[in-house]
């Protein structure tokens, strides 16, 4: 009964932090440290410096989700009471204390990398995780209300996480496509699941001039960086290709009628962080370099069997839903 309970409690843990998605916030970071043009010499200590970007990438990230359940339990209670909190299988005091010890983890990983790198003016690698961990919790505790400005947040806080690892990156192009990416599959998930407080045209309007603005200024960044995006151009290949390959998928998925329209947003959204994966590995392989597109895409791997162990281990936890009928007037 001991073990029973123990295994309970640590698939509780494993939800509470989404363990398996762990892996694309750590793909993400460990991408722009592995990114390299000829010129450049690799680093000292590379795989310690992978390390230390991938575990602060994954207390961090981890930390996000943890807060989401405990800011969210109330609501859970009414609408997802199969979650780890609102189910009773792990308590509110020790979501509580796994949240703090995942910041003070991130923001020690964090700090970690600006030793390894041998930041000595500036600790960029540290200010970047304390950055993003603001955005979480802005996000967490207010920006999800706020329609176009916490989607605009999801994207800055991948953006800014994939570049923990290397601070004073020329490699602007794939904070640019993480940003975009995770922002635009956010509003296409939450407009087709209907949350609260609706879109509004302001909203969508808000989101497609800070997309342009954002974007332009990266791509401004990077040229004042002397990167020759000209002499570069090959790195836009795969990223295109696995933009127009996922968005294709969007677009067949809102065509079937198998299921429900709102049940089409929690699919984008799912295979969308997945394809986080492709999006990575497609911009190293553009690059040549295709050892590390292994190395990423084994990160994909990984992810998938985390998440389908988590999802057969689940079933074994039966929680009764329940399912409500909400009212149309007024709406």
């Amino acid at each position: 009964m001991k073990s029973k309970a123990l295994l309970s409690k640590l698939l509780a843990i494993f939800q509470l932090t989404r363990a398996a998605l762990i892996f694309t916030a750590v793909a993400d970071s460990c991408t722009l440290v592995l990114l390299r043009f000829p010129d450049e010499k690799t680093p000292h200590h590379r795989w310690l410096l992978l390390s230390m970007t991938g575990l602060a990438s994954a207390c961090l990230y981890a930390f996000g989700m943890s807060l989401n359940d405990l800011l969210d339990t109330r609501r859970d209670r009414l609408f997802a009471q199969w979650r780890p909190l609102p189910s009773g299988r792990l308590s509110q005091h020790s979501a509580m204390v796994i949240a703090l010890l995942l910041l003070m983890l991130g923001l020690f990983f964090g700090a970690m990398v600006g030793v390894v790198r041998g930041e000595a003016d500036v600790p960029w690698s540290l200010l970047l995780c304390l950055t993003t961990a603001m955005l979480i919790v802005f996000y967490n505790a207010t920006g999800k209300y706020l329609g176009a400005v916490g989607l605009l947040s999801l994207g800055a806080i991948r953006g800014l996480n994939c570049m923990i690892g290397f601070p004073r990156s020329h490699g602007l192009l794939l904070p640019l496509i993480l940003f975009t990416h995770v922002t635009l599959i956010s509003t296409a998930a939450y407009h087709l699941e209907h949350k609260r407080p609706r879109l509004k045209s302001r909203d969508l309007l808000l989101v497609t001039f800070s997309l342009l603005g954002v974007d332009g200024l990266l791509l401004d960044l990077a040229f004042w960086k002397n990167l020759s995006l000209v002499s570069h151009l090959s790195l836009f290949i795969g990223p295109l290709l696995a933009t127009a390959i996922y968005w294709s998928f969007v677009l067949a998925t809102l065509r079937t009628k198998k299921i429900s329209l709102r049940a089409k947003g929690p699919r984008i959204m799912l295979v969308g962080l997945f394809w986080l994966f492709v999006l990575d590995a497609s911009l190293l392989a553009a690059n040549g370099q295709w050892s590390a597109t292994a190395f990423i895409g084994g990160l994909g791997v990984l992810a998938w069997m985390a998440f389908w162990l988590l999802r057969r281990w689940g079933r074994g936890v039966t929680v009764e839903r329940l399912h409500y009928r909400f009212a149309r007037q007024g709406v």
